[in-house]
């Protein structure tokens, strides 16, 4: 996980344990993305409150339906 110290704007890695591992492609990239559990449940909050699992989001990107 990264994290960014507010005072100085510098990015920091911070060890943590990956519970989930997400592969995206990006301009013909590919992106692999580690999260632990609490990084995992930390991008699935919305600015609204409402959760969007990472299950969710997984299918949709692969173009798969919401059921709402």
């Amino acid at each position: 996980m990264s994290i960014t110290i507010p005072e100085t704007g510098e990015s920091k890695i911070v060890p943590c344990d990956a519970v989930w591992q997400i592969t995206s492609k990006r301009y013909g990239k590919l992106i692999v993305r580690h999260y632990c559990q609490s990084c995992a449940n930390e991008v699935q909050e919305w600015p609204d409150g409402s959760t969007w699992t990472l299950k969710e989001q997984i299918d949709y990107a692969k173009g798969e339906t919401l059921d709402v």
